[in-house]
Protein backbone atom coordinates (compact mmCIF):
# COMPACT_ATOMS: atom_id res chain seq x y z
CA UNK A 1 0.00 0.00 0.00
CA UNK A 2 1.29 3.09 -1.08
CA UNK A 3 1.80 6.27 1.23
CA UNK A 4 -1.04 7.45 -0.35
CA UNK A 5 -3.38 5.00 0.14
CA UNK A 6 -1.99 4.27 3.87
CA UNK A 7 -3.30 8.14 4.46
CA UNK A 8 -6.73 7.12 2.88
CA UNK A 9 -6.74 4.10 5.31
CA UNK A 10 -5.72 5.72 8.61
CA UNK A 11 -8.30 8.55 7.64
CA UNK A 12 -11.17 5.75 7.20
CA UNK A 13 -10.30 4.06 10.28
CA UNK A 14 -10.33 7.19 12.76
CA UNK A 15 -13.62 8.14 10.44
CA UNK A 16 -15.08 5.01 11.46
CA UNK A 17 -13.92 4.85 15.12
CA UNK A 18 -15.44 8.51 15.68
CA UNK A 19 -18.79 7.43 14.68
CA UNK A 20 -18.33 3.87 16.22
CA UNK A 21 -17.86 5.76 19.57
CA UNK A 22 -20.80 8.37 18.86
CA UNK A 23 -22.98 5.13 19.29
CA UNK A 24 -20.89 3.86 22.12
CA UNK A 25 -19.67 7.19 24.07
CA UNK A 26 -18.67 5.02 26.78
CA UNK A 27 -16.17 3.32 25.08
CA UNK A 28 -13.80 6.61 24.20
CA UNK A 29 -11.36 6.17 27.62
CA UNK A 30 -10.19 3.25 25.43
CA UNK A 31 -9.02 6.01 22.88
CA UNK A 32 -5.60 6.37 22.66
CA UNK A 33 -4.96 10.04 23.09
CA UNK A 34 -1.53 10.57 20.95
CA UNK A 35 1.14 8.43 19.31
CA UNK A 36 4.37 9.21 21.17
CA UNK A 37 3.42 7.60 24.58
CA UNK A 38 7.05 5.68 25.34
CA UNK A 39 6.59 2.16 26.97
CA UNK A 40 2.86 1.57 27.84
CA UNK A 41 2.85 -0.60 31.46
CA UNK A 42 2.03 -4.26 31.58
CA UNK A 43 -1.33 -3.73 32.58
CA UNK A 44 -2.04 -1.07 29.52
CA UNK A 45 -1.19 -3.75 26.69
CA UNK A 46 -3.14 -6.42 28.64
CA UNK A 47 -6.40 -3.84 29.01
CA UNK A 48 -5.82 -2.93 25.42
CA UNK A 49 -5.59 -6.17 24.20
CA UNK A 50 -8.61 -7.20 25.99
CA UNK A 51 -10.41 -4.28 23.94
CA UNK A 52 -9.10 -4.72 20.52
CA UNK A 53 -10.24 -8.62 21.46
CA UNK A 54 -13.68 -7.83 22.01
CA UNK A 55 -13.87 -5.46 19.24
CA UNK A 56 -12.72 -7.69 16.78
CA UNK A 57 -14.96 -10.40 17.75
CA UNK A 58 -17.94 -8.01 17.69
CA UNK A 59 -17.45 -7.49 13.63
CA UNK A 60 -16.94 -11.61 13.67
CA UNK A 61 -20.07 -11.14 14.97
CA UNK A 62 -22.08 -8.64 13.05
CA UNK A 63 -20.97 -10.87 9.71
CA UNK A 64 -20.20 -10.60 6.39
CA UNK A 65 -24.10 -10.24 5.47
CA UNK A 66 -24.07 -6.62 7.27
CA UNK A 67 -20.96 -5.56 5.17
CA UNK A 68 -23.10 -6.13 2.03
CA UNK A 69 -26.61 -5.35 3.95
CA UNK A 70 -28.85 -2.48 1.71
CA UNK A 71 -29.59 -1.21 5.04
CA UNK A 72 -27.60 1.58 5.56
CA UNK A 73 -27.91 1.42 9.47
CA UNK A 74 -26.45 -2.22 9.15
CA UNK A 75 -23.91 -1.39 7.03
CA UNK A 76 -22.59 1.56 8.87
CA UNK A 77 -22.84 -0.18 12.06
CA UNK A 78 -20.28 -2.79 10.74
CA UNK A 79 -18.32 -0.14 9.21
CA UNK A 80 -18.36 1.81 12.48
CA UNK A 81 -17.24 -1.90 14.20
CA UNK A 82 -14.26 -2.50 11.47
CA UNK A 83 -12.86 0.78 12.21
CA UNK A 84 -12.63 0.34 16.17
CA UNK A 85 -11.16 -2.54 16.19
CA UNK A 86 -8.85 -1.31 13.78
CA UNK A 87 -7.95 1.21 16.21
CA UNK A 88 -7.96 -0.82 18.97
CA UNK A 89 -5.89 -3.24 17.38
CA UNK A 90 -3.15 -0.60 16.48
CA UNK A 91 -3.24 0.58 19.97
CA UNK A 92 -1.36 -2.57 20.99
CA UNK A 93 0.79 -3.07 17.84
CA UNK A 94 1.85 1.06 18.18
CA UNK A 95 4.47 2.01 16.38
CA UNK A 96 6.48 2.06 18.97
CA UNK A 97 5.94 -1.89 19.53
CA UNK A 98 7.20 -2.00 15.60
CA UNK A 99 10.00 -0.04 16.65
CA UNK A 100 11.40 -2.05 19.45
CA UNK A 101 10.77 -5.68 17.25
CA UNK A 102 13.11 -4.12 14.90
CA UNK A 103 15.48 -3.25 17.10
CA UNK A 104 15.11 -6.54 18.65
CA UNK A 105 15.68 -8.33 15.02
CA UNK A 106 18.80 -6.20 14.66
CA UNK A 107 20.13 -7.41 18.31
CA UNK A 108 19.52 -3.84 19.57
CA UNK A 109 18.62 -4.32 23.28
CA UNK A 110 17.02 -0.71 23.05
CA UNK A 111 13.40 -2.89 21.97
CA UNK A 112 14.38 -5.24 25.09
CA UNK A 113 12.30 -3.16 27.62
CA UNK A 114 8.92 -3.40 25.20
CA UNK A 115 9.38 -6.55 24.14
CA UNK A 116 9.53 -7.94 27.85
CA UNK A 117 6.41 -6.00 29.23
CA UNK A 118 4.90 -7.09 26.25
CA UNK A 119 5.80 -10.93 27.15
CA UNK A 120 4.80 -10.25 30.56
CA UNK A 121 1.03 -8.69 29.73
CA UNK A 122 0.53 -11.85 27.38
CA UNK A 123 -2.01 -10.35 25.02
CA UNK A 124 -4.70 -11.67 23.59
CA UNK A 125 -6.10 -10.55 20.26
CA UNK A 126 -5.62 -10.78 16.88
CA UNK A 127 -2.16 -11.70 15.98
CA UNK A 128 -0.67 -11.62 19.57
CA UNK A 129 0.35 -15.19 19.52
CA UNK A 130 2.07 -14.64 16.45
CA UNK A 131 4.12 -11.61 17.62
CA UNK A 132 4.88 -13.22 20.98
CA UNK A 133 6.24 -16.17 19.20
CA UNK A 134 8.33 -13.72 16.95
CA UNK A 135 9.53 -12.22 20.04
CA UNK A 136 10.98 -15.14 22.29
CA UNK A 137 13.88 -16.03 19.86
CA UNK A 138 15.10 -12.31 19.59
CA UNK A 139 14.96 -11.78 23.41
CA UNK A 140 17.05 -14.09 24.26
CA UNK A 141 19.69 -13.71 21.61
CA UNK A 142 20.51 -10.50 23.78
CA UNK A 143 23.09 -11.35 26.84
CA UNK A 144 19.65 -10.64 29.60
CA UNK A 145 20.83 -9.18 33.29
CA UNK A 146 19.72 -11.29 35.92
CA UNK A 147 16.72 -8.74 36.72
CA UNK A 148 15.30 -9.61 33.18
CA UNK A 149 15.77 -13.07 33.65
CA UNK A 150 14.09 -12.92 36.85
CA UNK A 151 11.52 -11.37 34.65
CA UNK A 152 11.30 -14.04 32.37
CA UNK A 153 11.36 -16.71 34.48
CA UNK A 154 8.00 -15.44 35.92
CA UNK A 155 6.93 -15.16 32.30
CA UNK A 156 7.32 -18.96 31.44
CA UNK A 157 5.58 -20.08 34.69
CA UNK A 158 2.38 -17.94 33.91
CA UNK A 159 1.69 -19.19 30.64
CA UNK A 160 1.87 -22.56 31.98
CA UNK A 161 0.07 -21.86 34.53
CA UNK A 162 -2.35 -20.74 31.68
CA UNK A 163 -5.24 -23.29 31.02
CA UNK A 164 -5.54 -21.56 27.68
CA UNK A 165 -4.58 -23.50 24.74
CA UNK A 166 -1.80 -21.59 22.82
CA UNK A 167 0.04 -22.50 19.38
CA UNK A 168 3.25 -20.56 20.46
CA UNK A 169 3.83 -22.76 23.74
CA UNK A 170 7.23 -24.52 22.11
CA UNK A 171 8.62 -21.00 21.55
CA UNK A 172 8.20 -20.55 25.95
CA UNK A 173 10.55 -23.45 25.90
CA UNK A 174 13.00 -21.63 24.17
CA UNK A 175 12.59 -19.05 26.74
CA UNK A 176 13.05 -21.48 29.64
CA UNK A 177 16.00 -22.72 28.39
CA UNK A 178 17.81 -19.23 27.80
CA UNK A 179 16.67 -18.31 31.74
CA UNK A 180 16.96 -21.73 33.44
CA UNK A 181 18.30 -22.30 37.10
CA UNK A 182 17.38 -25.27 38.99
CA UNK A 183 14.89 -23.94 40.95
CA UNK A 184 13.03 -22.98 37.31
CA UNK A 185 13.55 -26.56 36.30
CA UNK A 186 12.18 -27.86 39.54
CA UNK A 187 8.69 -25.56 39.34
CA UNK A 188 8.34 -26.86 35.85
CA UNK A 189 9.09 -30.48 36.81
CA UNK A 190 6.37 -30.14 39.66
CA UNK A 191 3.85 -28.86 37.06
CA UNK A 192 3.79 -32.02 34.84
CA UNK A 193 1.17 -33.73 37.59
CA UNK A 194 -0.81 -30.43 37.80
CA UNK A 195 -4.43 -31.28 38.19
CA UNK A 196 -5.36 -29.31 34.71
CA UNK A 197 -4.22 -31.54 31.93
CA UNK A 198 -3.57 -28.49 29.37
CA UNK A 199 -1.07 -26.72 32.20
CA UNK A 200 0.70 -30.51 32.44
CA UNK A 201 0.85 -30.39 28.36
CA UNK A 202 2.49 -26.78 28.80
CA UNK A 203 5.21 -27.98 31.41
CA UNK A 204 5.88 -30.86 29.22
CA UNK A 205 5.95 -29.08 26.09
CA UNK A 206 8.47 -26.35 27.43
CA UNK A 207 10.86 -28.92 29.59
CA UNK A 208 11.15 -30.98 26.51
CA UNK A 209 13.02 -28.05 25.29
CA UNK A 210 14.90 -27.32 28.23
CA UNK A 211 16.01 -31.33 27.57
Amino acid sequence: MRRGQNATRAAWIKASADYYLALHPDEAAWRRTGVDEGIPSVEEIRDRAAVADRAGKAVRRLGEEARIDPDPERHDAWSAQVGWGEETWRAVFTEGFFAAAAALKAGDSNGLEYGVRFLEADPWCHRSGYWKARLIPKITQLDLDESVRQRLARVVLAVIDDPRRRREIAEYGKLARAVETAELRGLLERRVSADDPQVCFNARQVLEKLG
